[in-house]
Parts: structure tokens; C-alpha cells; sequence
């Protein structure tokens, strides 16, 4: 019989088996192994593993950093490490240790190979499980594994770690079969790489146990002894299972690559001497290449329980794309991390008056063209301000140093500013000429030290479309040649001539018309597709806004389709990180335009799934106002209806809830694959969110509760005939059910009452249980052993009214 390892039959999950061989908690189910029954051999932990370890990145392991430890190991004692021995058993034999999968909710029945590697080092070296220590009746037949670390895969590489694992135990399971080791066939590849993507999307990174197998060695072919048995749980210290330290809420996801933003975070209890908020990012291989640290001092910590902070500078001060880092907790005394929350630092906004490239007349007539070939109203045209007093502009050279601090503070005297102005321009007010609307500080500074006439006029919005048509019109009558087309297209757009105090170019004008021009509108566009200057389309305004942005504000349906068509970036993102999707939600636009959006990124298969600086996708956008068309429009192009918000841990199902949107709630439990099960920061589901907001006062509230009850009672009516039958299936308690259970019962003495329910009073007077540490747990072993079935355990708690108990039972067995 072909028992393991098989990666295509699911191989054995000791926690919820009911055998378990003597003197170890480990178990496998009777109906996969009927032919093992003691007093055949079996396999013991003697040692579990520590159950927090850090896994290491692969950068990380060119030093030394400590091996796998026993769970007794103490820095006072000698040093531990796992080991298992083979009980029952007379001849050399191979015990061997891998990475496995621990505590899986999706398919907790079964355990599968881990994507992390657990490596052992050999001098310079480092070997890759499985690990192999032979035993024999010279040696023994204990097993230590020492010298064992755990590294990291980056998720980019899980995939190709389980084909390679997987293909070792399928050559294996080949040669038992076949009695001969052979190659693999297509078709046998092909199934090892199908359970390898399926496993890759529902693994769990920051958790791993060690399976120990022991085998006999037939010419060369290994052959299983006993069931293999599986260590407890090893959690990743870097992980936020190995400790209290948790981020709940943020009020910001974002900062300037700057730094110096100032963030409000709430979370669990910490100590104010002795906690920090680190950020830091990761490459494509998952090696940590940049770090830094939140900016607070003890007293912005409150109570234990919010910290306020200015976020670090990104490593490069100038970026021009959002670069995504993550942030979490971390306990300097012994090392301990939250789990980390994605952070993501932006460019920072550009200072009103900062210089910008310029194009005008005489940047194309240098280049291109003669002075007589220009048309005559590029020739005429001039500053939209008073011509007296731009010529009567003296080239005057100010050296002032007080003049330039004052400027510099923004606090010089009113008189003495118009009289040192009037003395450069003549007798007009410089007041008059610029109010504090239309130019700021540095732009006048600007304009006062350069000594020559003004030559950054302000743009008014009003005339530039009509200015734009009739200069490129009578440009198009030279019969210009290509290259001297694409300057002046890029002269239209982008020239400061052209642009408004907003930023505003002629194409952010055009789609903020609701009646547009259409044959200008069209011509200019075509224009600027023909001659390959798409990136006209995409140039952004003073609020990062895009035409295309605008042009779905604004409901703008024509030109929004224009630009479509001649191909405008459809994911630009705004100063707050929306894109057009994302403003066509938040604004309510017309479902034809909203439509057209989400067609184009599915032609383009472009992820619709983009977060804004708000920490949410047009999905979260969608629910959050309400809006149930788009939130169904955005789930069929491929939204993840289960993505989290950044900065609560919010899915959309939460968001329905929040908002007491009933109907939306209605389709996201009925007609998606929305998980009621998924917690949020604070760890509130939606069903726990919806009872803890209900108010039986208030009718919306109790509406949003009792839809999501009876939807949790409908799943469990479908899901009761399964639930009867796995109670059926599962013959004892698994450690971790037995240790949650322990904490329970062991307090004032419940076990003592659990144990006169089940009939076993007259051992209660005796010392067999009290004489223990953990009472409960000796009290579950003997009630199994004694014919009580888990079932009629968990009825016992359910007449005790232990409602905590009886859950955890229950999450138990729905894991089987």
C-alpha cells in the first residue's frame, strides 16, 4: 500500500488524528493507516521546536544567526534542538525532517509542503530539506536536527520552491510504485505544477511546522516505517502571531517622500520607553533594502494605546511615483514586530512657483523655423497685462540683503514694499499689479532679482481655447513640416503662454466643457496621436489631475471617449492618488461613463484593484458611497471584493456594514465570494462589526445585523449536514484545541464540573488529575480513551453554558 509521501493524496494530519502512539501528542487518522496498530513502530517527539523562530531572508544568512532550538533550550543551560525517536523498531532506518504547512483554515485536514526552505549549513555550505539522520541499534534511534534554519521564499518564488519540493516526493512515490526511479512525464509535471500554483495562493508565510517521516531503505527506494508526525506550530518572530504588538487603525497611508508627515496610529497596549515605529521596504526578492524610523518622544505616547509620530524621509527626496513600504511595530527589548501594514510614500507636491521648462515662440523658432514662416498672430501676441507698465520695467538689479530676508519671511513692511517696487517699475502700485491670489512670494521675488520685464504673465482660462484654435490654425496654413508640427503641438499645450494659474492646458479646458467644440476638439487630438506626443494627453495640473481626470469630473461623456480613443493613460493618479476609475465613483458620474472607464482596463487586462493615498480601491469607493451599480460593474471586471483598506483593515463587506447600505450588503453576501470570516485591524469581522453597532432604536442598524445573521443562519443551515459528519470524523482534540480548551476550564475549577457531566466523578476524588499542571487536559485524554466522543464532550460544555468552549471546539472540527 502506497501510503507517503503522495503529494497528489493528501498526506496525514497528526493533530486531528485518533491514533496516537505512546507518549506523543501527534496523531493520524485510523482510516488512512488501518494496517499500523500498535505495538507496530512509531515515531515520538522528544523535543518540539521553540515556537517563535525568525525566518531569515537570504541576504540575512551570510553570518551567523542562531539555529532551530528545542522548546527547553534556555541561554543559562545547554542548547536543545528537535529530535523524534522511532519506537518498536530493530532495523537501520532513516528519519527525515521537512517544512510543512501548519494550521491551514481552507483545508485544515490535510498538511502540505511549505514554500519556505529549511536549510542546515555544512560548513559554507547550505543543504535544503529533507534532512536525513540515520539511526540503527548501534547508534540508537533518536534523531537530533541541529545546525537547521528557516529562510524566507519571496512570494515571487513560492511557486518554483513547491514544484522543486514536490518533484523530489513524486519521484519517490514513482520508484515505491514502479520499484525503479524514472523522470517525471509531461503529464506528471503538469500535475505537480497545479497543486503548486493552487497551494501558493492560500499559504500562510508566517507559519511552519516540521514533519518527521521515518523510512527503510530498499535498494535505494524509501519505504515508510510508521505515519509520519508533525511538531507544533513555529511561528515567525517577525510575524504579529508571535506577540501582542498590533497597528488597529492609522488615519493616513501615506507621506511626501520628505518625510514629516504627522500620523495618528492606534494600538495595542505598549510602553512608551520601549517601543518604535519602523518603516522600511523590500525588493522584488524580498531583501530588506531601506529602513528608517518614526519621529516621538515618550509623550506622544497615550495611555498605552495611540501613538502619534511625523514619518521619516524616504531614502530619495525626489520621486515621481508612488513607491510602496510597509510599517509596523517594534519592541527594542526583545525584538518582537507587529504584523506589517502597507505604507506607501509619494512624491512630494510641487511649490506654487517652482520652475517648469519653457516653451515659447522662440524656443521652435531657434530651432526650426525662420521668423517670416511664423504665423502673424504668434508674432503679435503679448503678456495679458498692462503694456505701459510692463515697458517702463527698469533693469535694475537689487542687492538688498534686507529686501531678500524680508521676502525670504514674508513679513516686510506694506510702505516700504510699494516704495522699493515703484522705484524698480515706475509709478503703478506694484500692488495693484499683483494680488496675493495671482503670485505668490517666491514668484515675485522672482520677478523683482531678475531686473528684466515680466515675463511670466498670468494665463486667464477664459479665451486660451480660442487662442490655441486660431494660432494653430494659422499655423496649419505654412504647411509646416512633422518636426516642426510636434514643437508647436508641445508649444499649445505646455507653453507657459498657455497655461493657467492652475496648470490648466488648453485639453484640461477642453474637457472641463460640457459642450465641447467637437471638430476642434477632435482635430486637436488626432493631431497630437498622429505625431506621437501622447504624453501631451497625460500632462497633469496644479492638482495632478489629468484632462481625462477632468473630463470624467465634469461628466464630459464625448471627451472622454476622444480621449480614449487616441489611447490617454488611463491610471494616472491625481495629488490623492485617483485615478479616473476612482473619481468616476466618487463623483457619480453616469454609468456610461462609468462603463466606458472599466472596459477600457478590461481590454487593456489592466488590475482595477489601484489604492489611492486614502488607502482604498474604486471597490471600497464604490460601497462607501453607496453606490450599488458601480459596485457591481467593478466586482464583474475582477475587483477583489476582499481587499482590505489600508488604513482599518476594512474590506468591502465591513464597508457595508459601517454604512448600514443594505443593499449592497445583500449583493456582496449573496452573489460574491465576500468572506464574513475576515477581520479587520482591530480584529472585528462583519458580522461581529454589524452586532456590535446594532442599537435596537435604530432600525437601520438592526436591519444591517439581522441581514447578516440570517445570512450566517442560511450558511449554516446548508452546512449542517456537514458539520454532523465531520463531528463524526473527528475522534479527539487536536494540541491547539486542547490548549485553548486548558485555558478555560483550568480557571476555578470548570474541569471538575466538565468531568461530573461526563459520569466521572468517582475519579474526581482522586489525585489523577489535580496532581497536574493542566488538569483539563488530562481530563480530554482520558474522557476520549474511555469511549467519550467529542461530540458528547462538546454537549457537556454546551450544559455547563461554556459558549467560549464550545467555539473553539467547533473551529476545530470545521478546520477537520
Amino acid at each position: 500500500m502506497n501510503l507517503y509521501p503522495n503529494i497528489l493524496t493528501p498526506p496525514m494530519d497528526s493533530p486531528t488524528s485518533s491514533m496516537m502512539s505512546p507518549g506523543s501528542d501527534s496523531r493520524s487518522p485510523t482510516h488512512l493507516f488501518t494496517p499500523y496498530q500498535l505495538p507496530n513502530p512509531y515515531l515520538r517527539i522528544r523535543e518540539p521546536p521553540v515556537d517563535k523562530f525568525r525566518f531569515r531572508y537570504k541576504s540575512e544568512m551570510s553570518g551567523t544567526h542562531g539555529s532551530l532550538n528545542g522548546k527547553t533550550s534556555d541561554r543559562s543551560r545547554k542548547q536543545t534542538f528537535p529530535s523524534v525517536e522511532l519506537s518498536n523498531y530493530n532495523q537501520p532506518a532513516i528519519i527525515r525532517c521537512s517544512l510543512y504547512q501548519y494550521g491551514r483554515e481552507d483545508m485544515a485536514h490535510t498538511r502540505q509542503l511549505h514554500a519556505h526552505r529549511l536549510v542546515k549549513k555544512h560548513g559554507s555550505d547550505e543543504i535544503d530539506d529533507p534532512h536525513d539522520v540515520s539511526v540503527n541499534c548501534d547508534l540508537g534511534y533518536i534523531a537530533n536536527f541541529h545546525s537547521m534554519g528557516i529562510i524566507h521564499t519571496a512570494r515571487k518564488y513560492i511557486v518554483a520552491e513547491l514544484i522543486r519540493k514536490m518533484t523530489i516526493l513524486k519521484r519517490e512515490e514513482i520508484a515505491r510504485t514502479e520499484h525503479q526511479f524514472r523522470s517525471l512525464t509531461k503529464k506528471e509535471e503538469l500535475e505537480v505544477k497545479a497543486l503548486a500554483e493552487k497551494e501558493s495562493k492560500c499559504i500562510n508565510l508566517n507559519v511552519v511546522c516540521l514533519r518527521f517521516d521515518a523510512y527503510r531503505i530498499v535498494n535505494n527506494i524509501y519505504y515508510p516505517i510508521c505515519p509520519p508526525i508533525y511538531s507544533p506550530a513555529i511561528n515567525n518572530l517577525k510575524s504579529a502571531l508571535t506577540g501582542d504588538l498590533r497597528i488597529v487603525r492609522m488615519d493616513h497611508c501615506t507621506s511626501p517622500c520628505r518625510g514629516g508627515r504627522e500620523i495618528f496610529i492606534l494600538v495595542e497596549k505598549v510602553t512608551k520607553k520601549n517601543i518604535k515605529v519602523r518603516f522600511f521596504e523590500l525588493d522584488d526578492d524580498d531583501n530588506e533594502v531601506w529602513e528608517d524610523y518614526g519621529r516621538f518622544s515618550d509623550l506622544d505616547v497615550h495611555h498605552q494605546y495611540a501613538i502619534v509620530f511625523k514619518t521619516p524621509p524616504y531614502k530619495h527626496s525626489e520621486i515621481d511615483k508612488e513607491v510602496r513600504v510597509f510599517i509596523e511595530l517594534q519592541r527594542p527589548s526583545d525584538g518582537a514586530r507587529s504584523e506589517p501594514k502597507d505604507f506607501s510614500y509619494i512624491p512630494s507636491e510641487i511649490s506654487i512657483g517652482k520652475k517648469r521648462t519653457r516653451l515659447n515662440s522662440g524656443d521652435y523658432t531657434n530651432s526650426y523655423f525662420s521668423i517670416d514662416e511664423l504665423p502673424v498672430t504668434l508674432n503679435t501676441i503679448t503678456p495679458s497685462c498692462n503694456k505701459e507698465i510692463t515697458t517702463s520695467v527698469h533693469n535694475t538689479t537689487i542687492n538688498s540683503e534686507d529686501l531678500e530676508a524680508a521676502l525670504k519671511q514674508n513679513n516686510i513692511d506694506s510702505s516700504e514694499f510699494d516704495k522699493l517696487c515703484n522705484s524698480l517699475i515706475g509709478t503703478v502700485p506694484m500692488r495693484e499689479l499683483f494680488t496675493a491670489e495671482n503670485l505668490t512670494t517666491r514668484e515675485l521675488k522672482s520677478l523683482v532679482f531678475s531686473g528684466t520685464s515680466i515675463k511670466h504673465p498670468v494665463v486667464q482660462e477664459d479665451g486660451v481655447i480660442d487662442q490655441v484654435k486660431s494660432e494653430l490654425t494659422s499655423f496649419m496654413k505654412t504647411e509646416p513640416s512633422s518636426d516642426r508640427i510636434c514643437l508647436m503641438l508641445k508649444a499649445l499645450i505646455q507653453g507657459e503662454n498657455y497655461i493657467t494659474l492652475n496648470k490648466n492646458t488648453v485639453l484640461h479646458l477642453l474637457a472641463a466643457e460640457i459642450h465641447t467644440e467637437d471638430e476642434f476638439a477632435t482635430y486637436l487630438l488626432q493631431l497630437v496621436k498622429k505625431f506621437e506626443k501622447g504624453k501631451l494627453l497625460n500632462v497633469r495640473n496644479v492638482s495632478g489631475q489629468t484632462p481625462l481626470h477632468l473630463a470624467v469630473e465634469f461628466g464630459n461623456k464625448t471627451f472622454v471617449e476622444k480621449l480614449i480613443e487616441v489611447q490617454a493613460d488611463i491610471t494616472v493618479q491625481d495629488k490623492h492618488g485617483n485615478t479616473p476609475l476612482h473619481m468616476a465613483v466618487l463623483e457619480g458620474v453616469p454609468n456610461d461613463i462609468l462603463l466606458t472607464l472599466i472596459s477600457v482596463y478590461q481590454n487593456l487586462n489592466i488590475e482595477v484593484d489601484v489604492y489611492n493615498y486614502d488607502g482604498k480601491t474604486p471597490l471600497h469607493m464604490a460601497v462607501k458611497s453607496n453606490n450599488l451599480h458601480a459596485t457591481k460593474l467593478l466586482i464583474n471586471c475582477g475587483a477583489n471584493v476582499n481587499a482590505i483598506e489600508r488604513k482599518k483593515g476594512y474590506t468591502p463587506l465591513h464597508l457595508a456594514v459601517l454604512g448600514q447600505n443594505v443593499d449592497i450588503l445583500n449583493y456582496l453576501l449573496d452573489n460574491t465570494e465576500a468572506e464574513w470570516t475576515r477581520e479587520d485591524f482591530a480584529q472585528y469581522n462583519p458580522f461581529k462589526l454589524a452586532k456590535e453597532l446594532m442599537d435596537c432604536h435604530d432600525k437601520q442598524t438592526f436591519e444591517t445585523y439581522r441581514i447578516v445573521e440570517n445570512h450566517l443562519s442560511s450558511t449554516n443551515s446548508r452546512c449542517e449536514i456537514d458539520f454532523v459528519k465531520k463531528y463524526s470524523e473527528v475522534t479527539d482534540f487536536s494540541d491547539e484545541c486542547k490548549n485553548s480548551l486548558s485555558d478555560i476550564l483550568d480557571k476555578n475549577d470548570t474541569w471538575k464540573r466538565l468531568g461530573k457531566s461526563l459520569d466521572f466523578g468517582h475519579i474526581l476524588h482522586t489525585d489523577a488529575f489535580a496532581a497536574v499542571q493542566h488538569p483539563s487536559k488530562s481530563l480530554l485524554t482520558f474522557a476520549i480513551v474511555n469511549g467519550r466522543s467529542v461530540k458528547e464532550i462538546r454537549d457537556a460544555l454546551v450544559s455547563l453554558n461554556e459558549k467560549k468552549a464550545v467555539e473553539i471546539i467547533d473551529k476545530m472540527v470545521m478546520q477537520y
